[in-house]
């Protein structure tokens, strides 16, 4: 039976996805953590053979804990269940460590496949994802899109700064100065051609890094 770590922000998708696993027999849910810290700290405590986790959690994202997952056992198979379309991060996940990717929107029957083949240490990609990775990875740095132009911490200041943070609480959740942020935001704004914060949230509603709240329109 594959142990698996299941790491997202809502109680609610946990519940679901870990009722999908444990249906499916293809394995048992060990240990749940709601945030990317919790993620790190529960991989630690249990080594489990699998992580399912999000991209998007509060104090350190899926793209961070893969890194520090990554850090503590370089063998880790880490599995990504995201509502974001691959074009946004598969390739930078499955750079950092992650070997499968799998979008929420068809991930419940797709699932206990992906697990399955992730804990063999192959990697998993949907079919319409193949393609679209593949070109990202083998992209000439000239001919990239916009977004494929950040650097993982750039994307991740731009991501908080879409959230509403300030650069102090940027600075606090991602473990860097204040003049780090500044600098990190500044080549975002010049990596995008932005003039300003809200044209860098409206990049990243544009592209689905972030939801976009309801009152606001872009």
């Amino acid at each position: 039976m594959i142990r698996i770590l299941l790491a997202d922000d809502h109680a609610l998708m946990r519940a679901g996805v870990k009722h999908i696993i444990e249906e499916s027999g293809v394995g048992t849910v060990v240990a749940e953590a709601s945030d990317g810290i919790d993620a790190l700290s529960e991989f630690e405590r249990v080594r489990p053979d699998v992580v399912v986790l999000d991209v998007s959690m509060p104090k350190m994202d899926g793209l961070e804990a893969i890194k520090h997952i990554m850090k503590v056992d370089s063998s880790a198979r880490i599995l990504v269940l995201t509502v974001h379309p691959e074009r946004q991060y598969a390739a930078r996940l499955l750079k950092a460590g992650a070997l499968g990717y799998v979008s929420k929107g068809i991930g419940t029957c797709v699932l206990p496949e992906a697990i399955r083949t992730v804990a063999q240490g192959r990697r998993y990609l949907a079919d319409e994802a193949k393609d679209i990775v593949a070109m990202q990875m083998l992209a000439v740095k000239s001919d990239v899109a916009p977004m494929d132009r950040l650097s993982n911490r750039e994307l991740q200041v731009a991501v908080l700064i879409a959230r509403g943070k300030r650069i102090r609480e940027i600075a606090g959740e991602l473990g860097i100065s204040i003049k780090t942020v500044h600098a990190h935001r500044s080549r975002v704004l010049e990596k995008l051609s932005a003039r300003s914060d809200a044209e860098i949230c409206t990049f990243a509603f544009a592209n689905k890094l972030v939801d976009v709240p309801p009152e606001q329109t872009f």
